[in-house]
């Protein structure tokens, strides 16, 4: 179905949407209707109200701001998944305001909007972690893709929050590759999370492939490392070749 054919399915759940509150709908009610109609289980519906959402938030970037503070998070998220759309330098103050507040929600989704903006520092790392924690599948890709996108590989070693936030993210079968790509990033500090990563059928194969990529600063995980050459894994060889390849590149050999 074509954008023209979802679209008075759009304006009829807007509609049932603002009967369902028992009022009129205000002025300023369209923003809020259509967020809603953006949390709906219908995907020609959502992703309409999405589109819809994109096309109003560079006119009002002060509402959608506000739209993080919601207490419904799930308004919160899909203000959140908008403003990363769009330019935001007009409310970048404003959004700093937010990455500071006690709404760890707002905090995160401000901090999301501002990442192509602000350095990748201490404040925006934990917002990232919280984001990972969180149990939101949104907040948990999009702390990963500021992450990927944004940590250049040889950073110093991040909180102790986010490497275990990572830890476990690369023990997720949904997240773990981009969590041992962020990890190897951070080369030695990240060495550890790797290396007790390495008894996880999940999360051993990037395990083995990220301290590979760490290369000489991770001579400590040469023993577990060994150990991983000489088990059998049942994957016809696969970890075992992942192993001594990640051994030559630690032994510059």
């Amino acid at each position: 179905m074509g954008r023209s054919g979802l679209a008075p399915r759009l304006a009829l759940l807007v509609a049932l949407l603002t009967a369902g509150c028992g009022k009129e709908p205000a002025p300023g009610d369209s923003l809020l209707d259509t967020a809603r109609a953006a949390t709906v289980f219908d995907e020609g519906v959502k992703k309409a109200a999405q589109a819809e959402l994109v096309r109003m938030a560079p006119v009002r970037l002060p509402d959608f701001v506000a739209l993080l503070e919601n207490p419904d998070t799930r308004l919160a998220d899909v203000a959140g998944m908008t403003l990363m759309r769009v330019d935001v330098r007009s409310v970048a103050p404003r959004l700093r305001e937010v990455m500071k507040g006690t709404n760890r929600v707002a905090a995160f989704w401000a901090a999301r909007a501002l990442s192509p903006l602000d350095p990748i520092e201490t404040p925006m790392l934990d917002l990232m972690a919280f984001g990972l924690e969180s149990g939101s599948l949104d907040m948990q890709d999009e702390a990963l893709a500021v992450l990927a996108t944004r940590v250049p590989p040889g950073s110093p070693p991040p909180p102790r929050r986010l490497l275990d936030a990572l830890g476990k993210a690369l023990r997720d079968q949904a997240t773990t590759g981009t969590a041992a790509v962020v990890l190897s990033r951070y080369g030695a500090a990240a060495v550890p999370t790797l290396v007790a990563a390495l008894d996880d059928s999940v999360a051993s194969l990037w395990a083995i492939g990220a301290l590979g990529t760490i290369g000489p600063l991770a001579g400590d995980a040469i023993p577990a490392l060994e150990r991983a050459l000489q088990r059998d894994w049942g994957d016809l060889g696969l970890r075992r070749a992942k192993a001594a390849e990640a051994l030559r590149r630690i032994r510059d050999e």
